[in-house]
C-alpha cells in the first residue's frame, strides 16, 4: 500500500491506494496520488516534481478530477507520499 497525506484548507487528510503493476516509478506513484486526491477534492491539483534532493523543480503536471466538477478552486496546499509504510515521506510541491 502506499501512502499519502495531504493539507487542504488547513486541514490533514490521510488515505491509502494499492500499489498497481503499472506503478513502476516513483513518477507514476505521485500521479496515481495525486489523480486520487482531484478526484477526491473535485480540485484540479497543479504540482512540480523535484529532483532526488528536493532542491530543482524537475518537471510539472496535474490532475483533473474524474466523474466531477472541478470548481476552480486550488485549495490543496501540501501532498506527502510514502511508499514503505510511513517510514519515510517524499513531500510533493503543489503550485495554487
Amino acid at each position: 500500500m502506499i501512502k499519502y497525506t495531504y493539507t487542504q484548507a488547513g486541514v490533514i487528510h490521510k488515505g491509502e491506494i494499492q500499489r498497481t503493476p503499472d506503478m513502476v516509478g516513483s513518477h507514476e506513484v505521485v500521479t496515481a496520488v495525486v489523480q486520487q486526491i482531484a478526484n477526491s477534492t473535485g480540485e484540479t491539483v497543479w504540482f512540480s516534481m523535484l529532483n532526488l534532493a528536493g532542491t530543482e523543480v524537475v518537471g510539472t503536471n496535474h490532475a483533473e478530477p474524474k466523474g466531477g466538477d472541478n470548481t476552480g478552486q486550488r485549495t490543496v496546499e501540501a501532498v506527502s507520499i510514502s511508499e514503505d509504510d510511513g517510514e519515510n515521506w517524499n513531500h510533493i510541491h503543489v503550485r495554487s
